[in-house]
């Protein structure tokens, strides 16, 4: 049985790093998430648009390798997205994306999850964001469901505008994972912290921050908690916030049961470790190259 359920676009990744011949990978937040969240050995889906074209046929390959499920509404005649990412010598990635973000609605089998996540492009631009939505909307009592605005400026255009379509899901997800960067853009006249505590008020049960080398930071239903990051040499952070929010999943469904989600600090602290370990390994490779539950280091 399928556990998680990931809704939203995926795409072909055009690296160029200095120096380097271009080279083309699947990728997309969401993808990411369900490529991560398989990798761990967690039974995933992936619901998508997918085009009939030669980066088409790339990404099933790699979902397919992946162990990921593909939901059979997310093939469809057309040209796939891609994104341009231009790699500065520190790493970091600068993004230029040709997008549709299109979406088939979620039928009910595809549904029938213990977890759901969604974030990024397709849950805030239309014609995308209302199917995220409705997926939200109509999963069943009980189903756990994660959020992760991974904002990206080029695309939504100014953040603050999406503010009203962030905090709807925040009110109603278990899970927000955000990065630093993610909490400035939509709030720059606030702490991200704050935002943290804003959140956790808004709806959700936990939220947690991702801040680069300095870890991350989480706020739950009964304390807060910061965690250091993992000390690697970075090879680039192309699927680092992915490959985080993939294991957070991974951590957080093991404590699951029958009353939902249990949040206390011993889950937190294992779930922030596991999905910092996980992020470390992802960043000293090239690409949104997540782990495999073999490669996960301890914590």
């Amino acid at each position: 049985m399928t556990e998680v359920l990931v809704v939203g676009e995926s795409l072909v990744d055009i690296v160029r790093a200095a120096g380097a011949e271009p080279s083309h990978r699947p990728g997309g937040s969401p993808l990411n998430v369900a490529v991560g969240v398989a990798r761990l050995g967690v039974p995933a889906a992936l619901h998508t648009r997918i085009g009939s074209d030669s980066h088409g046929r790339a990404i099933l390959d790699h979902l397919r390798a992946s162990g990921v499920e593909l939901t059979a509404a997310s093939m469809v005649n057309g040209h796939t997205s891609t994104a341009r990412a231009d790699i500065d010598p520190d790493g970091a990635a600068k993004y230029e994306f040709d997008l549709d973000v299109s979406l088939a609605p979620v039928d009910e089998a595809a549904r029938d999850v213990r977890w759901i996540h969604a974030g990024s492009i397709a849950a805030v631009l239309e014609p995308g964001a209302s199917r995220v939505r409705r997926a939200f909307d109509d999963s069943s009592a009980g189903v756990v469901r994660s959020f992760d605005p991974n904002i990206r400026p080029d695309v939504v255009g100014d953040p603050r505008d999406h503010r009203a379509a962030v905090e709807w899901y925040v009110s109603r997800s278990d899970v927000v994972k955000a990065s630093d960067e993610d909490a400035e853009l939509l709030y720059p006249d606030r702490d991200p912290r704050e935002t943290l505590r804003a959140w956790l008020a808004g709806g959700a049960r936990l939220a947690v921050l991702t801040c680069g080398e300095d870890g991350a930071h989480a706020v739950f239903e009964g304390g807060e908690m910061a965690a250091p990051a993992a000390r690697v040499n970075v090879r680039d952070t192309i699927g680092a916030g992915d490959a985080f929010m993939a294991a957070l999943i991974w951590r957080l469904l093991a404590r699951v049961g029958r009353n939902g989600l249990r949040v206390d600090e011993d889950t937190m602290a294992d779930a922030v470790g596991g999905a910092l370990a996980c992020a470390g390994v992802t960043v000293g490779r090239e690409g949104a190259d997540p782990p495999r539950l073999g490669e996960v280091p301890s914590w």
